[in-house]
């Protein structure tokens, strides 16, 4: 059985605090012409917060997943865990008349990973696929290769599309580009806590 590190689940703790937040903040659609600069301020501060709750998830895994080998049995429990909730939430909606059958729905619903219906599983599925690649590639750099290679996905990924609006299309999520990043950033995380408690 694997002891669970308190401080990690501490972490997550306060990275779901933070996604409900800025999900509750996001989904009330705040007029924000109404609001005085404080509240406007703080409102979005808590949508922000919601973006840092995701980054810290994917920090948290990405630092558990470096140095791991790719298991299928696990991408099928995740892929089996949202396909389960995904088609029975749908069912239940359509059941008790909150949503009317629509044929894009239902294939959101049936394939949700594929579709990105749920964004995050999908980017983190993309994700799981790539770290065992991006672990050979961490383990070959040095130190001075591996600055260039954060730079280099900085730039490609974030930079480039917040300055021209555009996002990198790939058979992946773009969003899984982004966590691949920060799973890299993890990585680097990892290699020198180990190196400090060696010495």
């Amino acid at each position: 059985m694997k002891k669970r590190q308190s401080n990690f689940e501490l972490l997550r703790i306060i990275c779901m605090f933070l996604i409900v937040a800025g999900h509750v903040t996001w989904q009330t659609k705040f007029s924000y012409d109404e609001l005085n600069l404080v509240h406007r301020v703080s409102i979005q501060s808590l949508w922000m917060g919601g973006e840092l709750g995701v980054w810290g998830f994917t920090l948290i895994s990405a630092y558990f997943l470096s140095g791991s080998h790719f298991k299928i049995k696990s991408l099928k429990k995740i892929w089996g865990i949202t396909l389960f909730y995904s088609i029975s939430i749908y069912l239940l909606l359509v059941i008790f008349h909150v949503i009317p059958i629509n044929p894009k729905d239902a294939l959101k619903s049936f394939l949700p990973v594929l579709t990105g219906n749920y964004w995050y599983v999908s980017a983190y599925i993309g994700m799981y696929i790539l770290v065992p690649y991006m672990n050979i590639v961490i383990e070959h750099l040095d130190k001075k290769e591996y600055q260039k290679l954060l730079l280099l996905l900085f730039i490609m990924f974030s930079l480039l599309p917040y300055l021209k609006n555009r996002n990198i299309h790939t058979f992946f999520p773009e969003k899984a580009w982004e966590l691949l990043m920060i799973s890299v950033e993890s990585g680097v995380c990892k290699i020198i806590m180990i190196l400090l408690k060696s010495n």
